[in-house]
């Protein structure tokens, strides 16, 4: 990030999952047991206003930066979502708090103000969508209720590409992982300083047509070369290819060999009842054969956290409906069987009977314990997360899936085996 350039950045839920103190040791420099040497921390500074660290009582970086361009002042203030401490181990991170990203940015925009400056900018580590909203801590609902003297908002965290105003203010997000950069051009009166003219493009960045920077490159060769060996490690045989897919709606036998092998691992880890695994989780194919930390990584890159909730059999149906839509079935499962119906011309669904492994029907009334990935946990429109009691967060769902694959036979055989199962739909007589 040094060699690319940065001048101000924030904090996401990624910056947390060794802990605070190690959080404050990429910030300002620091040995790790298992990092390079010498390293002398960011040359930016990160700025976060509603990050606290209950032990110091104080926030756990400066609320904001002012940065002179073109001879005026902008203000950039950051948040990170207050589902944070849901996605996160916690380990670490028992005095993290993250207040309410609103009340935090008004503070600081009004202090920033009081100092003359008109030009706001605010980086969010929050997801939004084009049309819409998100899920939870949605950055379009931030520009609805934050001061007018707020400009611009770069929200993050949920992958996807925004440019849109709303209530006058630019919100713009540019994918993940380099893919693509969000060019915003900022005109500010030249006497009061306030941005009068505001515009921005999606750049996506097609690999292929651009030379990487040398010094760059040779950053990136040197980690390559170091996570070789790690990647290199092999975990366990699988006799098979496993590809990856979500679950079939149409097929009779809808579950899939891969997000089998990946939900018992879940379920193991957390020793729960059941386990969901959203399909969109899982991003590539298992190869047959010797199968390496680097073929797990590449099929789960994103660090989820496993949560582990309470759910009564009533409410894991209503989960399980709220995850069949227009598209299909989404979760990978474990611990249980379901039947479902599916009509493809309406293209909806519905759960007809949920089973346990002895093959009598799970009883509505009773509460069993499920472990999902945070990003599951956090979605609104599966509802987990309001449905779920007695949260309890685990490790990250790589470790789970490495640790499984390890306890396996020496070589494994998944397949489909028909824990979920298409049924027909009932004819409704006149």
């Amino acid at each position: 990030m040094e060699a690319i350039g940065f001048d101000v950045g924030t904090l996401g839920n990624h910056e947390f999952d060794e802990g605070i103190v190690e959080l404050q040791r990429m910030i300002h420099g620091g040995e790790h047991p298992k990092g390079t040497k010498g390293y002398d921390g960011m040359n930016f500074p990160i700025v976060a206003a509603n990050a606290f660290d209950t032990e110091k009582g104080e926030l756990i970086t400066e609320p904001y930066v002012i940065k002179e361009v073109g001879g005026k002042k902008i203000g950039f203030i950051g948040v990170v979502t207050q589902e944070t401490p849901n996605m996160i181990v916690r380990k670490g991170n028992e005095t993290l708090k993250i207040t309410d990203e609103v009340e935090a940015i008004n503070q600081y925009t009004e202090e920033l103000k009081k100092q003359g400056i008109k030009a706001i900018v605010v980086l969010a580590h929050n997801p939004t969508t084009q049309t819409g909203k998100a899920d939870l801590y949605d950055a379009t609902d931030i520009a609805e209720r934050v001061d007018d003297e707020v400009d611009v908002i770069f929200a993050a965290h949920n992958h996807v590409s925004v440019n849109k105003e709303v209530d006058n203010k630019l919100i713009v997000q540019a994918y993940s992982y380099g893919s693509a950069f969000s060019d915003v051009d900022l005109e500010l009166d030249p006497v009061s300083g306030d941005i009068v003219s505001k515009k921005a493009e999606i750049v996506t960045v097609y690999q292929k047509n651009y030379t990487p920077d040398s010094n760059v490159a040779a950053i990136m060769k040197k980690y390559e070369d170091l996570i070789a060996p790690i990647k290199a490690e092999v975990v366990g045989v699988s006799s098979a290819a496993l590809p990856k897919g979500y679950p079939s709606a149409t097929e009779e036998q809808g579950d899939n060999a891969l997000g089998n092998l990946i939900a018992d691992g879940m379920k193991k880890t957390m020793d729960a009842d059941f386990a969901l695994m959203n399909g969109g989780g899982v991003r590539t194919d298992l190869p047959a054969g010797n199968v390496t930390f680097g073929d797990l990584f590449a099929i789960q890159p994103f660090g989820n956290v496993l949560n582990k909730v309470k759910l009564s059999g009533a409410d894991l149906e209503t989960v399980l409906n709220n995850q069949i839509t227009d598209r299909g079935l989404d979760f990978h499962i474990a611990g249980f069987k379901y039947t479902y119906t599916y009509d493809s011309t309406t293209k909806s669904g519905k759960v007809v009977d949920i089973f346990l492994p002895d093959g009598s029907k799970i009883n509505k009334n009773n509460e069993y314990s499920v472990v999902v990935n945070n990003y599951m946990y956090g979605n609104v429109k599966y509802g987990i997360g309001s449905l779920g009691t007695d949260l309890e967060i685990g490790p990250v769902d790589l470790t789970a899936t490495v640790a499984y694959v390890k306890s396996l036979p020496n070589q494994f055989d998944y397949k489909v085996e028909g824990r979920i199962q298409k049924v027909m739909v009932p004819v409704t007589t006149p």
